[in-house]
């Protein structure tokens, strides 16, 4: 049985990050890791999107940045700079790489490919049982998948998506704009939006997003992208070539997330990182590592929770319009890019913004709409729904 200070189960995002920033913490360098996870993590499985000001911990291999963003929707179209913020794209890929790199002299990090069977704490002790063994730990951060979500008693929307990296036989793009909210597709009475991340005059990520608890044909996933880049780029299927796919899906839900057991903590999507509201995660999994490294430093537990989070209020309440519909997810974003400023608005969805900002942003919502959901979301109201 191999002990460490810490584990990390899931070599992802969060556990990736959490890891380099123990390794590279003065305080920290000299723990014991071990990090597992059944994958190799060398392939580009995803891509990551996020906006900052400044630079990213991730510079150096950021992909492609925009500090132009596009929205059409609702008969508008809506070009804004953004600075100081910037768009930027991370691929899992870079990601990986950067992480291994900084890792892979430290004698004091293991590395373990395995299938994790079991996570429990025994004699305030961390054990995660694999089909290689079994490992103990202070700690264990896990973004293991580890509950089932209620979706009959919680407010709960997928965001599905797929997305088409592609190469045009003709320059079609402008890399200096990102087409970030395209609803110029067919609703079918749910929030459809297409984005465009064009890297250069000939290539782009071209990526569907669709919030409902239906999912489609992997045919109807390529449909709607065909119909658009026809429709809207010019583009024929014979026009351009498809150098790689991805797929994805992210619950967004007002569900509460069992964040600790004994001495695992769990992080990530499945530690409540993720934005309920628009399915935003990279940043929140930053800030969250953020805090448990500090933790760790100063002795702390890092698996004490934060108190209350307006945010987290602010976000029930937008996905509670969004899942009942009582207003349309096209009108509403649109109206919101319009009627504020766009560093607001980007702000108010990264959970950076101050209270009169807020009061601002929520003056330019459906007024109606959004105090009958708060009013709701405030008496903790469910409604019957089907699975």
């Amino acid at each position: 049985m191999d002990k460490a200070d810490i584990i990390i189960a899931g070599g992802g995002a969060s556990g990736l990050s959490l890891a380099c920033r123990v390794a590279e913490s003065i305080e920290l360098k000299d723990k014991n890791i071990i990090i597992i996870d059944k994958d190799s993590k060398s392939t580009n499985d995803r891509t990551w999107c996020f906006w900052e000001k400044g630079e990213s911990y991730f510079e150096s291999i950021i992909f492609h940045k925009w500090q132009n963003l596009r929205m059409d929707g609702d008969g508008e179209l809506l070009t804004r700079n953004i600075k100081p913020y910037s768009y930027k794209m991370l691929r899992a890929q870079d990601f990986y790489k950067f992480a291994k790199d900084r890792l892979k002299d430290k004698k004091n990090i293991k590395w373990v490919h395995a299938d994790i069977t079991k996570i429990y704490t025994e004699n305030e002790v961390a054990h995660v049982v694999t089909n290689e063994g079994e490992y103990t730990g202070a700690w264990c951060f896990s973004s293991i998948p580890h509950q089932k979500i209620d979706k009959h008693n919680n407010l709960y929307l997928d965001q599905h998506f797929k997305g088409w990296f592609i190469r045009t036989m003709k320059p079609t793009f402008n890399s200096e704009e990102a087409h970030f909210m395209d609803f110029r597709t067919p609703q079918k009475g749910e929030t459809r939006f297409l984005y465009v991340l064009p890297y250069n005059e000939n290539e782009a990520l071209v990526e569907i997003a669709i919030f409902s608890r239906t999912h489609l044909l992997e045919n109807q996933y390529q449909s709607i992208i065909e119909v658009y880049l026809e429709n809207h780029w010019n583009l024929k299927r014979e026009d351009y070539v498809v150098n790689h796919e991805e797929y994805g899906n992210i619950p967004m839900t007002d569900a509460s997330f069992k964040e600790v057991d004994g001495r695992t903590i769990f992080i990530g999507m499945v530690g409540g990182d993720t934005r309920s509201s628009t399915g935003f995660t990279f940043i929140n999994i930053q800030r969250r590592v953020e805090k448990i490294v500090k933790a760790l430093e100063t002795g702390g537990n890092p698996g004490e929770t934060l108190r209350f989070n307006r945010f987290h209020w602010y976000d029930k309440v937008l996905l509670r319009v969004l899942e009942e519909k009582t207003y349309s997810g096209e009108k509403l974003f649109i109206r919101l890019f319009k009627k504020n400023p766009i560093q607001r608005i980007l702000a108010f969805l990264q959970g950076e913004s101050r209270i009169l900002m807020e009061i601002k942003v929520m003056q330019t919502a459906p007024l109606k709409e959004f105090i009958s959901s708060a009013m709701r979301v405030l008496i903790q109201s469910k409604i019957g729904r089907k699975d």
